[in-house]
């Protein structure tokens, strides 16, 4: 433990050994300034890795251009600027802060991945050297309560969420994955549960490849995925092995893939000066270099920064990090190559972006190989009718022709209620037809009540006896017992068919065809319960005059209304030769045959047709 200690603190004892000797510089006879004070800043990038080095590489000359600007940003002090590789790795990374402490470095510029800076930021937190980056954007670099000397002139990873809040762009779901997460289905199957076209992905390199494989296999890399990630994802060929069977797929994951990189130019002196030194000196564009600018402004806000502390604290007290500085006192808001940098007390840079405007070089080519943009979501299906489906347009036809139809029916039973017609008296009655309308009814009328009763006795018992709430019914008890009830009525209707079997009769007539069901007692149809019939006499059999009134002895015909016991069993009967009386119907009573007037003609049946009443007893 010790062996791997030694170089550490050998390190860092060097380190402030150099920023002791570093405090030899020339005092204002007032003590308060220093002239002439030199200040080193080391740059540290991952400058050799095989990925990203190319990008680095250009980074650290778009620093050289800037720092040439630095005696006109602070003629009294000198900067130094001295470059490191951090070979993209924390332990490098924090190797290399220590070797620039050791070259007497006061403000380190670097790194390009966040959670390297994490890790450098936190060590240099203790030498009170300041950190700018124009790259890293994790939020946790916001809290500066750990991160007490670092800023960045890039916005951070939230403000993503905030610009696509204000401009109405929904986030649907939000994953967060270890850099060194392997599987990473769980996160898959989420994104593809909450149905967005547009993945915006912000992993690294390491674990690029296993990301975009697992995408393919779960469907995500379909043409109707727009895949959008950061500069680092222009890297990914970078890092797909070769040589191996699946190289060839690993490419084809990139297809349509987009990414993008800050591409800022303030549009004012400051970006003149910068192009206009980069092109001199390496040629090209410096808007072409992914960061260049945002780390050219890390260059001019460390030294200001540091010529703000030298006014305050005296170079003696910046060199030999005595002083209490903080963020506030280091950082004020200036114009840079950028634009007008603001860094607020999170220490992330603010753009203020003018209008919003974009414009285009070049169409994009997305996964289904065409610059056609695909839609942001799935497109819904619709499960609800609309009026314009042509289903829905017919079965509302259907429907509103039906309610006209039982409209018009409703009207048409209204207003022939008094003329009865059963299911079963339709066409040609049959011996069957001639019994079965009787049967349905009383068969359906037993099946509804007797249940009824027997569960009414049982609600009884249940409040009678508490104890019975305990044993239900079930469902085989309450068919054994409306089966005894309609047992014992279907014996009675069997004896009946027995006794008086019905059978086809043609009426004559010479007109109409008709038929009727004949059997040998006809008042023994109407006095077993029944609301109707069709007897076989054509006619009144006999009639009498007894005191000037006339009697008659008749067969019935039909009978058109539900018997009255309590009314001496006086049931209305329609003859077939539209004869209408009312009479009683009990075996051997004489019925007395009274003409009625057309008052009471017209109350008891409509139309005109001759009617005579038949009373018995003391009605007549």
């Amino acid at each position: 433990m010790v062996d791997e200690l030694a170089p550490l603190l050998q390190q860092q004892a060097v380190a402030l050994v150099g920023r002791l000797a570093a405090t030899n510089a020339p005092f204002d006879p007032r003590g308060s300034a220093v002239y002439a004070a030199q200040f080193t800043i080391c740059v540290v990038l991952p400058t050799s890795h095989p990925a990203v080095g190319g990008i680095t590489r250009q980074i650290n000359q778009v620093i050289q251009v800037a720092s040439t600007q630095a005696a006109a940003l602070d003629p009294n002090n000198t900067f130094t600027f001295q470059f490191f590789d951090s070979e993209y790795t924390q332990a490098r990374g924090v190797n290399a802060m220590y070797q620039a402490l050791a070259n007497h470095s006061f403000a380190l510029i670097g790194e390009l991945w966040s959670q390297v800076s994490q890790a450098v930021a936190l060590s240099a937190n203790h030498y009170k050297l300041w950190q700018c980056s124009g790259a890293s954007t994790s939020s946790a670099l916001s809290d500066k309560s750990t991160y007490n000397y670092f800023f960045r002139t890039v916005q951070v990873t939230t403000a993503f969420s905030a610009a696509a809040a204000s401009l109405g762009i929904e986030i649907l779901t939000h994953q967060v994955f270890s850099p060194m997460a392997l599987d990473i289905s769980f996160q898959l199957t989420a994104i593809a549960d909450a149905g967005p076209n547009i993945i915006v992905y912000t992993g690294h390199l390491d674990n690029s490849v296993q990301v975009l494989r697992q995408a393919r296999a779960m469907g995500l890399l379909d043409p109707q995925y727009v895949w959008i990630g950061p500069d680092v994802s222009g890297l990914f060929l970078g890092v797909i092995p070769q040589g191996t069977p699946q190289t060839a797929s690993d490419i084809a994951n990139l297809n349509g893939f987009l990414y993008f990189y800050p591409r800022q130019n303030g549009r004012n002196a400051a970006h003149c000066a910068v192009q206009a030194a980069y092109q001199a000196q390496r040629g090209g564009l410096v808007d072409d270099v992914a960061y260049g600018i945002t780390f050219a402004d890390c260059v001019t806000a460390t030294i200001r920064g540091l010529q703000r502390l030298t006014s305050i604290f005296g170079a003696v007290a910046v060199q030999a990090g005595t002083h209490n500085a903080t963020l506030a006192d280091f950082l004020r808001p200036f114009e840079g190559a950028s634009g007008d940098v603001e860094l607020r007390v999170t220490t992330n840079a603010y753009a203020i972006l003018p209008n919003m405007t974009v414009q285009p070089i070049t169409s994009p080519t997305f996964a289904s190989s065409t610059s056609v943009i695909p839609a942001d979501r799935p497109a819904l299906t619709v499960v609800y009718p609309r009026w314009s489906d042509t289903g829905v347009q017919a079965f509302t036809a259907i429907r509103g022709v039906s309610i006209l139809w039982l409209a018009i029916t409703i009207v048409y039973i209204f207003a022939n209620r008094r003329q009865p017609m059963r299911v079963f008296t339709i066409d040609v009655p049959t011996r069957f037809t001639c019994h079965a309308g009787m049967w349905v009814f009383t068969v359906g009328f037993q099946c509804v009540f007797a249940g009824a009763a027997v569960k009414a006795h049982r609600v009884y018992r249940i409040f009678d006896n508490k104890a019975t709430r305990l044993r239900g019914i079930s469902n085989k008890v309450l068919f054994t017992k409306v089966a005894v009830v309609m047992g014992v009525q279907t014996v009675l209707y069997a004896i009946w068919i027995g006794v008086a079997p019905r059978w086809v009769e043609v009426v004559p007539n010479k007109l109409y065809l008709l038929y009727t069901c004949k059997q040998t007692n006809d008042l023994a149809y109407v006095t077993n319960g029944t609301s109707g019939g069709i007897g076989h006499s054509p006619s009144i059999s006999t009639m009498q005059s007894a005191a000037g009134i006339l009697s008659a002895q008749f067969s019935v015909k039909h009978a058109s209304k539900w018997l009255a016991p309590w009314l001496m069993h006086i049931v209305h009967l329609v003859r077939s030769d539209n004869l209408l009386v009312r009479a009683p119907v009990a075996r051997g009573v004489v019925g007395h045959v009274i003409p009625l007037s057309d008052a009471q003609f017209d109350a008891d049946m409509p139309g005109d047709v001759p009617a005579i009443r038949i009373a018995c007893g003391n009605d007549a």
